[in-house]
This record gives C-alpha cells, structure tokens and sequence, in this order.
C-alpha cells in the first residue's frame, strides 16, 4: 500500500468521525433547543 493512499485513507476517516460527531451533537441538542423553546412559550402565556 503506498503513503498516499494511506493518507487518503486517513483523512477520509478524519472527516467522517468528525461528520459523525457533528450529527450526534446536533441529535442532542435539538431536542434541548426544543425544550427551552416550549419553555419560552409557556413564561409568555
């Protein structure tokens, strides 16, 4: 196998790990965004 295929190998596993984290964080806080806003709405009632 040569450097450069391992190296493309590598980024390719860098951006998605980091793909992966991004949807993960963003399903966390989605659902902690949605709260706060109901939260909002029932202090303005």
């Amino acid at each position: 196998m040569s450097a450069k295929s391992q190296l493309t190998r590598t980024l390719v596993a860098i951006a998605g790990a980091l793909v992966m984290s991004t949807v993960a964080v963003s399903a966390a806080v989605t659902p902690l965004q949605a709260s706060a806003g109901t939260v909002q709405v029932v202090a303005n009632a």
